[in-house]
C-alpha cells in the first residue's frame, strides 16, 4: 500500500483523542462518578437515620460484591468491544441494534439529570461553607460557579479533567481514611465492636432496602467503559479500573458506616445519625481533631460533589458523541474538538440543558436538596440500574453466542448479576416513592420509570426506521469501535484471505479503521483516492459493509444464499462485516465518495495473497451466527470457490461494488485500475469472481480471463472464475476458456 496520508480534519474530529488516560486517570473517573465522600457524609449518615438499621456496612459490602460479580462479564465485555457507548453498544451487540438504541435512549436522560441532580447539592454545600465564612451567597450564584468551571472542563484535554479528578480524590480518600482511624481509635465503652459486620444482620427484613439505596451510592463506576477509547491499551486499563473503581467505594462506604458505628455505639448510632444527620462524622471527629481538619473536610465535601459533576459529564457526553459518530442522534454530535479531543457538541449540549434546568429550579423556587438533588438523582440512579440490568442480560448472551471466556466470565457471573439486578430493580421501582419522600398517591411513583419506558420505545422505534429507511446507519450502530471476536479476523477458508499487511509505524494500531477520501469527478470518469488505513473513527467500515449490501447483497447469488428478501437486507450488513473487518485488518480497501454530497459510492476490498499466514480463526461461529438456516448453502459456495482459487502468490479481489444509481460513470474501472498499476508494476497476477455477465464483460475488458464457470445447484446463478496476467507477462491475445463445472450439492465434502 502507499505510505498513509495525513486525515482530513472532519475525519480526525470525529475520533476521541486517544492513548491519553492510564488505569489511575480512569479510576479515577470511574470513583469521581460514586463520590464516596458524599456517599459516606451524606447518604450513609440518612440511611442509618431514615432506615433504623444498624445493617448498613454490611449492605455496602453486599453492594460491592454483587456488583463486583456484574463487573465480571461487563469487564470480559470491554476487553472484545471498545466504545464510548458503553452500556449501549454492549446492549447492542448482546441484545440487538434495536434494542441497543433504546438503550441509549435511556442512558442520555438517565446520566443527565444525575448530573444535574448533583449542581443542587453542590450550590446548597458551598452555599454552606460561605455562610460560615461570613458571606452570604444563596445556592444558586454557587451552583453556577461550579457549572461554569464543569464546562470549560468538558471542552479542555481529558487527561486534564483526570488530573483535576486525580488531585481531588486522592485529598478526599486521605481524609476519609483519617476520620475513619479517628473513630475507630475512640470507640464508645473504650472497646472495639464489629457488631454492625456480623453477616447474620443481612437476614433482618429491611435488608432489601438498604440494599436498593447501597447500590445507588455505586453509581458512576461504569463510567470507566465511558472512557474506553481515550484509555492506553484500553482493555487492560479499563478491566483494573472498573474493578477498582466497584472495590474502593465499596470498601470505603463499608468502612466508614462501621467506624461510625464504633464511634458511637451500636446501640446509639441511628438516633446520633437522625439527630446530627449529616454534620454526624464531623461532630464525632471534631473532638479529637484540630479544626483544621474538620474545616478541609467541609471543603473536600465540596469538592467531592464538583468531582462527581465532572466525572458524570464527561460520561453525558460521551454518549452523544458514540450515538453522532454512528448518526444514531445528528452527525454533528459525533464530532471532537479539533485540538481537545474532547466531544465538541455533546459537552456543550448538556452545559445547555444543565443551565437550563438550574435557572427553572431557581425562577419557581424549588428545593435544591430535595427536588433538585435527591430527586434528580434518584430518578438517574434508576435509570442507570436499568441499563446494569440490560448490560447483565446482553452480556450473558453475547457469550453465549460467541465462546470467547469461559463459562464463569461469559455464562455464570452475569447470570448470577442478572437474578441479583433484576431483584434490586424491581424493589426499586416498588419502593420508588419511599425514596423520593412522596405519598402512595403521587403521580411520582411512577412518572420516572413510565418516563424511561417512554424513552425506551422511542428508541425502538427510532431504530426501524433506520433498519428500514437508513440501512448504513442501522449497520452501524453499536459498532463505535474495532469489534473483533477473535484474536484473528474471520474470513472465507479459501477465499484467499490469508495474507498480510504491512503495519503502521510497525505494529497494526488497535481500532484500526478505514477512511475515504477523493479527488473529485474527471471527465471521463471518477479519480480515485487510496483509503488509508489509521487509527480513526469506524463508521467508514460500516459505510462499506452498507454499500456491500444494498449491490451484492441483492444480487443473484444472494438471492440464492439467502431467498428471504427481508432476512437478507437484515443480514447482509453483518454478514459483509466480517469481510470487511478482514479487508481492515489483512487486506487493502479502496473506496471513493460522491464529491457532492461526500457519500460513499464505490469500494473495493482486495486481499494481497502474497504470503501464507495461519487461517482465520472462528470464521464458522461468526458465520453461523449471522447466517443462521443459509449457514449451510454459504459454505457450500465457500468450498466451490475453494476449489478453483489458485495456491499461487496473487491478489484477490474480493468484492467490487459501487451504488446503484452511480453505475456506468467509470467508477468500478477507476477501482480497478488504481490496484491494477501496482499489480502490474510488481509482476503479481490477479484473481476474482464474477458473478453475473455484466461483471464478467467489465473484467473481460479490463484484461480478464475466464478460467471456469461454476453452477450453483437448485436453479442456482452461474459464477465464472477469472484471472488476470500482469501486463509484462500478458501475450497479445489471450484465449478465453469455457469449461462448465456443474457444482453438486455437497461440492466433494
Amino acid at each position: 500500500m502507499t505510505r498513509p496520508e495525513p486525515a482530513a480534519p472532519d475525519i480526525v474530529t470525529r475520533a476521541l483523542a486517544r492513548d491519553r488516560l492510564g488505569v489511575p486517570s480512569v479510576v479515577f473517573f470511574g470513583v469521581a462518578g460514586a463520590a464516596p465522600l458524599t456517599v459516606i457524609l451524606g447518604a450513609v449518615t440518612t440511611i442509618y437515620a431514615v432506615v433504623g438499621s444498624t445493617v448498613v456496612p454490611v449492605s455496602y459490602l453486599i453492594a460491592a460484591a454483587i456488583l463486583a460479580i456484574f463487573t465480571v462479564g461487563f469487564v470480559a465485555m470491554s476487553r472484545h468491544i471498545v466504545n464510548s457507548g458503553a452500556f449501549y453498544s454492549y446492549i447492542s451487540q448482546g441484545l440487538g441494534r434495536v434494542t441497543g438504541v433504546g438503550a441509549a435512549f435511556v442512558a442520555l436522560p438517565a446520566y443527565a439529570v444525575m448530573q444535574i441532580g448533583l449542581f443542587g447539592l453542590f450550590g446548597v454545600v458551598a452555599s454552606g461553607i460561605l455562610e460560615a465564612a461570613g458571606l452570604h451567597y444563596g445556592w444558586f450564584p454557587c451552583a453556577l460557579v461550579a457549572w461554569l468551571l464543569v464546562s470549560i472542563l468538558g471542552l479542555l484535554w481529558v487527561d486534564l479533567s483526570g488530573k483535576v479528578l486525580a488531585v481531588l480524590l486522592v485529598a478526599e480518600i486521605t481524609i476519609v481514611l483519617i476520620y475513619d482511624l479517628v473513630m475507630i481509635l475512640n470507640p464508645a465503652g473504650g472497646s472495639v465492636t464489629f457488631e454492625t459486620l456480623a453477616p447474620t444482620n443481612a437476614l433482618t427484613p429491611e435488608f432489601a432496602a438498604l440494599l436498593v439505596v447501597a447500590i445507588g451510592g455505586f453509581v458512576g463506576f461504569e463510567a470507566t467503559v465511558v472512557l474506553s477509547e481515550e484509555a492506553k491499551d484500553p482493555k487492560r486499563t479499563i478491566s483494573r479500573a472498573t474493578q477498582w473503581a466497584v472495590l474502593l467505594p465499596g470498601l470505603l462506604c463499608a468502612l466508614s458506616a462501621w467506624a461510625m458505628s464504633v464511634s458511637t455505639g451500636p446501640d446509639k448510632i441511628v438516633q446520633s445519625a437522625q439527630t446530627d444527620e449529616t454534620d454526624l462524622v464531623f461532630n464525632l471527629v471534631a473532638p479529637h481533631l484540630p479544626a483544621m481538619f474538620v474545616q478541609i473536610g467541609y471543603i473536600l465535601f465540596l469538592t467531592s460533589v464538583f468531582a462527581a459533576l465532572l466525572a458524570f459529564h464527561a460520561a453525558v457526553a460521551r454518549y452523544q458523541f458514540a450515538l453522532g459518530r454512528e448518526r444514531v442522534l445528528p452527525s454533528a454530535w459525533g464530532r471532537t474538538h479539533p485540538r481537545t479531543g474532547a466531544p465538541l457538541l455533546g459537552s456543550i449540549t448538556q452545559s445547555v440543558v444543565a443551565l437550563g434546568v438550574l435557572i427553572t429550579y431557581a425562577a419557581f423556587k424549588l428545593d435544591p436538596l430535595v427536588h433538585l438533588f435527591a430527586w434528580l438523582t434518584t430518578a438517574g440512579g434508576l435509570g442507570v440500574l436499568i441499563l446494569m440490568w440490560g448490560a447483565s442480560l446482553a452480556v450473558m448472551v453475547f457469550f453465549l453466542r460467541n465462546r470467547l471466556e469461559n463459562i464463569w466470565r461469559g455464562q455464570v457471573a452475569p447470570f448470577i448479576a442478572f437474578l441479583f439486578l433484576s431483584v434490586i430493580l424491581l424493589a426499586t421501582i416498588v419502593g420508588l416513592g419511599d425514596l423520593l419522600g412522596v405519598p402512595d398517591d403521587s403521580i411520582f411513583n411512577w412518572v420516572f420509570p413510565a418516563s424511561y419506558a417512554v424513552f425506551a420505545l422511542i428508541g425502538f422505534v427510532w431504530a426501524l426506521v433506520m433498519r428500514a429507511a437508513r440501512p448504513e446507519v442501522y449497520a452501524a450502530i453499536g459498532r463505535g469501535a474495532d469489534f473483533r471476536p477473535s484474536s484473528a479476523n474471520p474470513g472465507p477458508a479459501g477465499s484467499g484471505a490469508q495474507h498480510a499487511l504491512t503495519p503502521v509505524n510497525g505494529n497494526r494500531p488497535n481500532g484500526t479503521r478505514v477512511s475515504v477520501g477523493h479527488e473529485g469527478r474527471k471527465p471521463l470518469g471518477y479519480d480515485i483516492k487510496e483509503v488509508v488505513i489509521r487509527d480513526v473513527e469506524p463508521v467508514d467500515s460500516a459505510e462499506v459493509c452498507a454499500l456491500l449490501a444494498g449491490t451484492i447483497g441483492e444480487q443473484a447469488v444472494a438471492r440464492w444464499l439467502m431467498p428471504d428478501a427481508l432476512a437478507r437486507r437484515e443480514t447482509s450488513p453483518a454478514y459483509f462485516e466480517i469481510f470487511v473487518d478482514h479487508a481492515v485488518q489483512h487486506g487493502e480497501i479502496y473506496a471513493t465518495v460522491d464529491p457532492g454530497s461526500g457519500e460513499l459510492v464505490g469500494a473495493a476490498l482486495w486481499f494481497p495473497f502474497t504470503r501464507p499466514i495461519p487461517p482465520p480463526r472462528d470464521y464458522d461461529l461468526r458465520l453461523k451466527d449471522v447466517c443462521g438456516p443459509s449457514f449451510d448453502r454459504v459454505r457450500e459456495l465457500d468450498a466451490a470457490l475453494e476449489v478453483h482459487h489458485p495456491v499461487h502468490p496473487h491478489h484477490y479481489l474480493a468484492f467490487l461494488a459501487v451504488r446503484p444509481d452511480k453505475q456506468n460513470l467509470g467508477i468500478g474501472s477507476a477501482l480497478l485500475a488504481r490496484h491494477h498499476a501496482r499489480t502490474d508494476a510488481a509482476d503479481i497476477p490477479v484473481y476474482l469472481e464474477a458473478n453475473d455477465l455484466r461483471n464478467r464483460d467489465l473484467y473481460l475488458r479490463h484484461g480478464y480471463v475466464v478460467e471456469s464457470m461454476i453452477q450453483l445447484p437448485d436453479g442456482g446463478p452461474p459464477i465464472w472464475p477469472m484471472s488476470r496476467s500482469p501486463r509484462s507477462l500478458r501475450p497479445t491475445q489471450q484465449p478465453t476458456q469455457q469449461l462448465a463445472i456443474t457444482a453438486g450439492s455437497s461440492f466433494g465434502r
